[in-house]
């Protein structure tokens, strides 16, 4: 005689890994710990340098701004060189212009990650940017800000990035 064999699936979600609760727990309290005890700090002042433009490779993709040889004084970064990028809209119902900025002192260094405001496709790049420290070293790793970065560009390719924490 056969038995007859019915697969079925049992729920897991109301079990629950009991040794994964204190690991859980003990993560935690590290992290807020490591949060607390360090020492935030702003970012703010002004880099000057070039830019490029380079046209989207297809006709839908937006431009790309390419910013080097920056140069400028920031607050806890003293005296400080830069790179960034930063692409206007292609072919999009709505979205936010991206962009990155590297910066380096003798310090240390910080990247923040940049985000332009809400836009319809083929907009031109926005003059304003939101920032977010994404990470440092030296220094730089002290940065947990956010703020505003502010492009002024001229026609014969000099760029002035104002970066501002908000308060």
């Amino acid at each position: 005689m056969r038995k007859s064999f019915k697969p079925a699936v049992d729920g897991l979600e109301h079990r629950v890994v009991l040794s994964s609760i204190s690991t859980f727990f003990q993560n935690t309290k590290s992290d807020i710990s490591n949060l607390v005890s360090k020492k935030s700090s702003t970012i703010n002042g002004t880099l000057v340098g070039r830019y490029t433009v380079e046209k989207g490779a297809i006709s839908d993709a937006g431009d790309t701004y390419t910013f080097s040889n920056l140069k400028g004084n920031l607050n806890k970064l003293g005296n400080s060189k830069g790179v960034g990028t930063v692409y206007s809209l292609g072919f999009v119902d709505k979205a936010r212009a991206p962009g990155v900025l590297n910066i380096t002192s003798n310090k240390g260094n910080v990247v923040l990650v940049l985000k332009g405001p809400e836009q319809v496709g083929f907009s031109p790049l926005p003059k304003t940017f939101k920032y977010v420290v994404s990470g440092g070293k030296g220094v730089g790793a002290n940065f947990n800000s956010t703020g505003i970065v502010t492009l002024k560009l001229t026609p014969k390719g000099v760029a002035t990035i104002s970066i501002r924490a908000d308060s």
